[in-house]
């Protein structure tokens, strides 16, 4: 059902055989191979993978990474802690491809990577590689923090308050 709360939706092993005594607690990192609609107030976990949609508040102590041409943070969600977000895509995959999406929030720093897009907001600083976008297509994100763009990668609209280095061929 896609509820962090539903324990049968747990498993202590990546073949999904042996089911979880308990929900996921702060001293675990999650694995998470399906959209998960809702999380608890104050959900807390070290480190997510995910393939999928996040759709609920959640403080990672870790990284979050978000992996893959599905992956995403949903509208009006907020991610405590560093993040990643890798399309796994050269090309450019707009409006698809692994994205923090519009009015979600990284509260901390956050890369994206071959080809994933932040429309959205990063209050810490953001990094952008191998046709990374800040934006892009009409939908613009925001680094708060200060930006670095590689030689494939680029502001597409977005908005950087600190600096930002561009390397390369790299645009604004």
């Amino acid at each position: 059902n896609n509820d962090w709360n539903t324990l049968g939706n747990w498993w202590t092993d990546a073949a999904c055989t042996s089911a979880a005594a308990g929900l996921p607690t702060s001293s675990d990192s999650v694995i998470a191979t399906a959209d998960i609609s809702s999380t608890p107030p104050g959900a807390t976990v070290v480190n997510l993978t995910t393939s999928s949609f996040l759709g609920g508040p959640l403080l990672v102590t870790g990284l979050a990474s978000f992996i893959g041409p599905n992956a995403l943070l949903g509208n009006s969600i907020t991610l405590t802690g560093n993040a990643t977000f890798d399309a796994q895509q050269a090309e450019e995959l707009y409006p698809n491809g692994a994205y923090l999406a519009s009015n979600a929030t990284i509260d901390g720093n956050a890369t994206f990577t071959n080809g994933a897009r932040n429309y959205g907001t990063v209050t810490g600083n953001g990094t952008f590689t191998n046709n990374g976008g800040n934006g892009d297509g009409g939908s613009f994100g925001t680094v708060s923090g200060y930006a670095t763009f590689d030689a494939t990668s680029g502001n597409r609209g977005g908005t950087v308050s600190g600096n930002a280095m561009f390397t390369g061929t790299t645009y604004n």
